[in-house]
């Protein structure tokens, strides 16, 4: 199972190459495929996840390369609406699809708090746009790759705020100490 969707990916991405398209949005269209057709959409989970760890780092690795921390300082008004930005546009359209589809008033309320991470897409985009873009490339990649360290500090942080304040979660008590 592995080896067939390790198989149909790398032949995504060299067709992609090929046709001067997304390798990003090739390989997303593939899985997408590939689980919606298959009765065994859980076992290429599975299969998967036992290959997770190693690729994350692999991505991040490369992604984190490109980032040049001399620029953070002199990026500071672009990456603050960028930020703000990007949480106010999570928490309001969370909100208003929330609304729209008539869920519980408590879950509109919080919806947006549990949205906040970001990593996975946003750095395979980033990598595209900056094959794409050279010349933003530095700029681009600090923005982008600061708020994501950002959201990803915080999203865990107040996706379990969202959780607990929804009463969809609850927090656990704390063990007594032993006497």
């Amino acid at each position: 199972m592995l080896i067939l969707l390790v198989g149909a990916i790398l032949f995504a991405v060299g067709v992609a190459q090929m046709l001067d398209l997304s390798p990003l949005i090739a390989t997303l269209a593939v899985s997408a495929t590939m689980v919606n057709l298959s009765g065994e959409s859980r076992r290429l989970f599975d299969a998967l996840a036992k290959t997770d760890p190693p690729l994350y780092a692999i991505f991040f690795v490369i992604a984190g390369a490109d980032l040049n921390l001399r620029l953070l300082p002199s990026l500071g008004v672009i990456g603050a609406i960028y930020v703000l930005g990007r949480g106010a546009g999570k928490l309001a359209g969370t909100a208003l699809a929330a609304r729209r589809i008539d869920t519980e008033p408590v879950v509109r309320r919080f919806l947006g708090y549990a949205m906040l991470s970001q990593a996975g897409l946003a750095v395979g985009l980033l990598l595209a746009v900056n094959r794409r873009f050279p010349d933003l490339a530095p700029v681009i990649t600090t923005v982008v790759l600061a708020a994501v360290t950002i959201f990803e500090l915080i999203g865990p942080v107040s996706a379990r705020f969202a959780l607990v304040k929804s009463g969809e979660a609850r927090p656990e008590p704390a063990e007594a100490p032993a006497a």
